[in-house]
C-alpha cells in the first residue's frame, strides 16, 4: 500500500470513531422553572410564620440540586434571609442587596430537592424585601 492510501485509510478511522463523540447532543445538568415569591406580597409557595419571620420551602422531586433566582432583593438593615437545604446543614445568610450587593442574582444552589427561604426581621426600618422569579433545578 502506498503511503497517500493508508494516510486516507487512517483519516477514515479516525472520523468513524469520532463520529459518535459529535453526534451525542448536550448534557442537560438543569433547568429554569418559574416561580413567585414575593417577601411582601403573592407567593406560588405559601409562607409559614415563624417566631422570627417568614419561611417559605421550594420542593421539586425531580431535582438534585435547587437555586433560587432573585429578580429583586433588598432587605432593610438588620433584616437577613437564609437559603438552606431541607436539613439546614447547607445554609448561607444573605443581606442588603444579596450577592455582591446586586440586587439580582442566583444565588448559591443547595443539595437536594428542597430549598428553604428563611426571613428574619430584627431591623426597625422597613425593607422592599424580595422577590424570587424563577429556580434552577439540577440533575
Amino acid at each position: 500500500m502506498g503511503k497517500r492510501v493508508e494516510l486516507c485509510l487512517l483519516a477514515a478511522l479516525i472520523a468513524l470513531f469520532a463520529l459518535p463523540v459529535f453526534a451525542q447532543a448536550p448534557l442537560t445538568v438543569g433547568i429554569e422553572k418559574k416561580l413567585a415569591i414575593d417577601s411582601s406580597g403573592f407567593s406560588d409557595v405559601e409562607s409559614v410564620l415563624t417566631a422570627q419571620g417568614l419561611r417559605w420551602v421550594i420542593y421539586d422531586p425531580e431535582a438534585t440540586y435547587i437555586a433560587p433566582h432573585f429578580e429583586k432583593f433588598d432587605l432593610a438593615p438588620g433584616d437577613f434571609l437564609i437559603v438552606s437545604d431541607a436539613d439546614g446543614l447547607q445554609n448561607y445568610s444573605l443581606t442588603g442587596r444579596g450577592k455582591m450587593e446586586a440586587g439580582t442574582f442566583w444565588s448559591q444552589h443547595v443539595k437536594g430537592d428542597t430549598a428553604v427561604l428563611e426571613l428574619v426581621t430584627r431591623g426597625q426600618k422597613l425593607g422592599k424585601g424580595f422577590v424570587v422569579d424563577s429556580y434552577a433545578a439540577g440533575f
